[in-house]
């Protein structure tokens, strides 16, 4: 058999490339990764209705930066292709997520506007039905009862998704988590 000589300083040199190549390559999952987290932290928030649009566009500057910081990592990965495609993958990238991020808004606001109109609709509806000044039986009191454990209920559980989202601890959120599951069994 033929022995095959190797140069141990190429060899070194070859696998000193391929950890750097590792290394950023890692780096760049880790920080799509967190980029992924971010955009379900804003969809979150943006759903939620009392998040106020400073906190949103806090979190939309936040984005901004982490976008680059992708960018940026891209581009050191694809260091060896001829920049001027690199220049235009990023920038179809970089227009690919305005498109989907201009979608999303308006995607929020359409939902935000619907609801408006619903509540607008449920509150029309609510005038339309003549209120009758005779006492009510006790069946209609139990009614009133179960309408308030459920918005209890209601606020219990989006109290628990803001804190949840805020970063608060599973031992933390217990004490909501047990007073949820008395309120839904109450109802």
């Amino acid at each position: 058999m033929d022995q095959i000589n190797y140069d141990s300083d190429k060899a070194r040199e070859f696998f000193g490339y391929l950890v750097k190549s590792y290394k950023k390559n890692i780096e760049k999952n880790q920080a799509k990764e967190k980029l992924n987290k971010h955009i379900e932290t804003i969809k979150i928030l943006s759903l939620d209705k009392k998040t106020s649009k400073k906190r949103i566009n806090e979190e939309f500057e936040k984005l901004e930066q982490q976008i680059a910081d992708v960018v940026m990592l891209e581009k050191g990965i694809i260091s060896r292709k001829d920049y001027k495609e690199v220049g235009k993958e990023v920038k179809s990238r970089i227009l690919s997520l305005e498109k989907k991020l201009e979608k999303y808004t308006d995607l929020i606001e359409g939902r935000r506007e619907k609801i408006k109109k619903l509540e607008k609709k449920i509150k029309e509806r609510v005038k339309e039905v003549p209120v009758k000044k005779e006492k009510r039986p006790k069946l209609k009191i139990n009614e009133d009862a179960t309408i308030k454990l459920r918005n209890q209920l209601y606020d219990m559980e989006e109290k628990y998704h803001d804190l949840k989202v805020d970063g608060y601890s599973e031992t933390q959120l217990k004490k909501i988590k047990d007073k949820i599951k008395k309120l839904k069994n109450l109802i």
